[in-house]
């Protein structure tokens, strides 16, 4: 049976990425991973899998820094809803959408996902950020349906194996935005294991294992965002704001590396929430999403990271969809 976690997720409750870690976490460092990238981005972006009245296992790809629409890129080994998203810009990941399993694929060809291993606990709905080396999941919620978790874990992006236990969040969070520079990873809003929305950003240091500690806060108790980054700036954009007050197209940014609240920086084209952004570290681009007369959507919106005042039109995805992750490379 398909579900819709957004349709059961709003019926069951009110529709609502280096000071180190907080509380003194010693951390464990990694060793350095062979054949890590140290990138995130490229002019690749590939949109995978999410809900359009069924789940899909479509991937497609743009090229960003152009303007266009999607080509094919070959089919996820299953179809999957909520997956987190990421890369070491070569190698992309796709993880959990209500499943263990983690996904991977390469991002300068056209073809399906591999298997890469399983994450430590069944979820959909994580942040995942990638230093170039290690790939996080932050968050996410159990099964369809369920409450937000605070798990963290890692996987080291080169070599396919399981995914090991990194440290928690500092609450239960999911469908949090993801942004990242080359040290450290952001989860923005969400929501929380009581279904409520989620003011804060979380923030680690992807190659230290340890706790989450509070980054800042975001612009409104938002969940279901979309995140994007540069090499010094997180854009993040969309949403489903506190309950009552609806779809929001509205953009934040923060300077990664610097702790503090989120500011505004003008709007999507489109007020929709469980969209999906990536970058080539100049432009940002984010794709689906559920609107606000309760349709998936199949606009892609893009924006410069270093000057956001509002995104532009980008192009359409092949079919519309929400509940949709992206990752990008070359």
């Amino acid at each position: 049976m398909t579900i819709d976690y957004i349709s059961y997720h709003v019926k069951m409750m009110p529709v609502r990425g280096v000071g180190g870690f907080g509380g003194g976490a010693t951390g464990l460092g990694f060793v350095s991973a062979a054949g890590g990238t140290g990138l995130w981005y490229g002019s690749r972006g590939v949109f995978m899998g999410g809900y359009s009245g069924s789940v899909e296992n479509t991937m497609e790809y743009v090229t960003i820094d152009t303007t266009s629409g999607t080509s094919d890129f070959g089919d996820l080994a299953s179809s999957r809803q909520y997956l987190a998203g990421t890369s070491n810009g070569v190698r992309g990941i796709a993880a959990g959408g209500y499943s263990l399993n983690i996904y991977y694929i390469t991002i300068g060809t056209t073809s399906g996902s591999s298997t890469f291993g399983n994450l430590t606990l069944n979820r959909g709905g994580a942040a995942a950020v990638c230093d170039g080396n290690y790939a996080c999941f932050i968050g996410g919620y159990k099964n369809a349906g369920s409450t937000a978790v605070n798990n963290i874990d890692y996987i080291t992006v080169a070599t396919a194996g399981d995914a090991a236990d990194f440290g928690d969040c500092t609450e239960a969070r999911d469908t949090s935005g993801p942004a990242n520079d080359a040290t450290r990873g952001l989860a923005a809003a969400g929501n929380n294991a009581s279904g409520n929305r989620i003011l804060n950003i979380d923030y680690i240091t992807i190659g230290t294992s340890g706790t989450a500690a509070d980054f800042g806060d975001y612009g409104a108790l938002t969940g279901y965002v979309g995140g994007c980054s540069s090499t010094t700036r997180a854009v993040f954009g969309g949403g489903h704001i506190s309950p009552g007050s609806g779809y929001t197209s509205a953009m934040y940014y923060v300077t990664i590396q610097t702790l503090g609240d989120a500011t505004s920086c003008g709007s999507l084209t489109q007020s929709r929430f469980s969209l999906a952004g990536c970058s080539n570290a100049i432009r940002g681009v984010f794709g689906g999403g559920k609107k606000s007369d309760g349709n998936p959507s199949d606009v892609m919106d893009y924006c410069t990271i270093a000057t956001v005042s509002g995104a532009t039109d980008f192009g359409d995805l092949s079919s519309a969809r929400q509940g949709i992750s992206a990752c990008a490379g070359t």
